[in-house]
C-alpha cells in the first residue's frame, strides 16, 4: 500500500519537475550578450510551445525575476537577480577585500585584473579591475571561458585533481587562434609546468594579441578555489614582465588566501 503511494506521489511530482526544468533553461537563455529575449526566439531555441514559454516568463515577471520592456516586448532578467548573484559571489568566496585587492594588483602592473571560478569546464568570472578606476568593471561580470585556454581557467585547472583534469581533456579542445593548444597531451604537460611554477601563461590562445598570467587561490584544505589573473597586449608580456606579474599575483594571492 505504501508503495503504491508512493509512486503516485513520484507521478504527480513528475509534472511539476518537468516545469521547474523548463523554467530553469529559459532562464539559462539570458546572457550578458543576448540579455533581452523575446517569447519566439526562446520557443525556438528550446523547442517549446510559445504558449508554454509565455506562461513561465508571466510567472516569473509577476514573482520579479523577469522584467519586459513595453515598447520591444523584450524579457530581460529582473533585480531580484542581483541580489541572488551578490549571494552567489559570497558564496564562491567573492567579498569586498577581493575587489581590494584585484585593485592593488591593477595599481601595481597597471594592466587589467580579472576574478574568476570554476563552473564546470568553464570559469566564470566574477570582477575585475583596470588601470583606469573610470572604466566599467561589471561588464566582465557572469562572462564564462574555457578553463582550458585563458590564463585564469589554467591556473584553476593546473591546481585540480587529475581525474577532473582527465574529464576535461577528454572533451574536444575548440580552437581559438592558432595558438590554442588543441592536442591533450600537450595541454596536461603545460598544466603539470603551470602546477610546478605556480602560475599559468595564456600565450595569446584565446584571443589573438592577448596575453595572461595567473594563479588559483586556495583554501586552507590547499584545494582551488578561484583564480585571479593579469591580462593585457601581448606586447607588453616578455619573459621578463611575465615573471615580475607572476611573482606581484603569487604575492597578493598568498596574503588574500589568509583573508577569505
Amino acid at each position: 500500500m505504501e508503495q503504491k503511494q508512493k509512486g503516485a506521489e513520484e507521478m504527480d511530482n513528475e509534472p511539476k519537475l518537468k516545469s521547474l526544468e523548463k523554467t530553469f533553461k529559459i532562464l539559462e537563455c539570458f546572457t550578458s550578450e543576448e540579455p533581452g529575449l523575446g517569447i519566439t526566439e526562446i520557443s525556438h531555441r528550446l523547442g517549446l510551445y510559445k504558449s508554454n514559454v509565455h506562461n513561465i516568463l508571466t510567472t516569473l515577471e509577476r514573482m520579479g525575476y523577469i522584467e519586459q520592456d513595453s515598447e520591444t516586448s523584450k524579457y530581460y532578467l529582473g533585480r531580484k537577480f542581483i541580489k541572488i548573484s551578490h549571494a552567489a559571489m559570497s558564496a564562491a568566496g567573492f567579498n569586498s577585500r577581493v575587489r581590494q585587492y584585484l585593485r592593488e594588483i591593477s595599481a601595481m602592473v597597471e594592466e587589467t585584473v580579472y576574478y574568476g571560478v570554476p563552473d564546470g569546464h568553464s570559469v566564470i568570472y566574477l570582477d575585475g579591475a583596470y588601470p583606469d578606476a573610470s572604466r566599467n568593471t561589471n561588464i566582465i561580470t557572469g562572462i564564462t571561458a574555457p578553463l582550458v585556454c585563458t590564463g585564469i581557467g589554467k591556473a584553476i585547472l593546473a591546481f585540480k585533481d587529475d581525474a577532473f583534469i582527465e574529464a576535461v581533456l577528454a572533451d574536444p579542445l575548440e580552437r581559438f587562434t592558432d595558438n590554442t593548444i588543441t592536442d591533450p597531451a600537450v595541454l596536461r604537460e603545460n598544466l603539470a609546468q603551470t602546477k610546478a611554477r605556480g602560475y599559468s601563461i595564456d600565450d595569446m590562445e584565446h584571443e589573438y594579441g592577448i596575453k595572461c598570467v595567473g594563479v588559483p587561490v586556495l583554501n586552507r584544505f590547499k584545494e582551488v578555489m578561484a583564480g585571479i589573473s593579469v591580462t593585457g597586449p601581448s606586447l607588453r608580456f616578455g619573459e621578463e614582465r611575465i615573471l615580475e606579474i607572476a611573482g606581484i599575483l603569487k604575492k597578493k594571492v598568498t596574503a588574500l588566501a589568509s583573508e577569505v
